[in-house]
């Protein structure tokens, strides 16, 4: 049998996660209540129950403050696959673009929303038809996370970490900054606080450094102006705030895991 729709997995092992940046829709479920999860600019507290939407291009990071396994479900799929489901009443796209990033399932819904990952992640059978299987698994799926995310209430929107001002005023300098050559002294000196300061607040709320911020934010930058195929690559390195194409070649490849050319390629499919 060829590719499948999507890539689905149930994950373990202990987190030693880095940020992570694609093109793809993904949902993730949280099976305990181990560490926490930044998407974009906002960290949630990881429950059992939690239920994720990460959409493309978003910056996402799995962390933890303690070494320790935490149990989970993943699927990534291709955001076309949600135009190809959606009909004239049910724009499943629209739907998934606007919904809360995270929200808290009930028992029941959890162990429903479990099963079905069990059935998308049981091994691919040799048989007649397997294509079409997988592909009405992954349309059941997301159908009933549909149901769950157009239906769900306020009071089930899972709760966001307090978040320090510091965190907030820090990645409106970087947003507003990314494209020229910032140091820490800079946002130190803007936000009238130390560098070491701005160092530890960061990474204690955020999980990762400024500088991997930083870097993360220029590369979301650059996927979305790479996808649009209307800029030279050394021409969106420069767009995006790398100052050496060199350097964003080689992060650009470690971060995505793929070349800029290779990128442009890939969304062209």
């Amino acid at each position: 049998m060829g590719k499948l729709p999507y890539y689905a997995y149930f994950g373990s092992s202990i987190v030693y996660s880095v940020p992570q940046l694609h093109d793809e829709m993904e949902i993730y479920l949280s099976l305990n209540h181990n560490g926490s999860f930044l998407v974009q600019d906002t960290r949630y507290p990881l429950e059992t129950g939690s239920l994720i939407i990460i959409r493309p291009f978003e910056i996402h990071y799995l962390f933890s403050s303690v070494k320790d396994h935490t149990d989970r479900y993943a699927l990534r799929f291709p955001v076309g696959f949600l135009e190809k489901m959606s009909t004239p009443e049910t724009n499943l796209k629209k739907l998934f673009e606007n919904v809360p990033h995270h929200i808290m399932l009930s028992q029941h819904d959890l162990i429903k929303f479990s099963s079905l990952m069990e059935d998308l992640i049981a091994p691919v059978r040799p048989q007649f038809g397997e294509d079409i299987y997988r592909t009405l698994l992954l349309e059941k799926f997301l159908l009933a996370v549909a149901r769950k995310l157009h239906d769900c209430k306020t009071d089930e929107t899972a709760e966001i970490e307090t978040r320090d001002r510091t965190i907030m005023d820090t990645i409106t300098y970087i947003s507003a900054h990314y494209l020229e050559s910032i140091h820490l002294d800079d946002i130190a000196t803007h936000l009238y606080v130390s560098k070491s300061r701005l160092c530890k607040i960061f990474k204690d709320n955020t999980g990762i450094s400024i500088g991997d911020y930083m870097t993360m934010l220029r590369l979301q930058k650059a996927c979305v102006l790479l996808k649009e195929n209307t800029m030279m690559v050394r021409d969106v390195a420069a767009a995006v705030g790398f100052k050496s194409y060199p350097h964003f070649i080689r992060t650009f490849t470690n971060k995505i895991g793929m070349s800029p050319k290779k990128f442009v390629r890939e969304s062209k499919k």
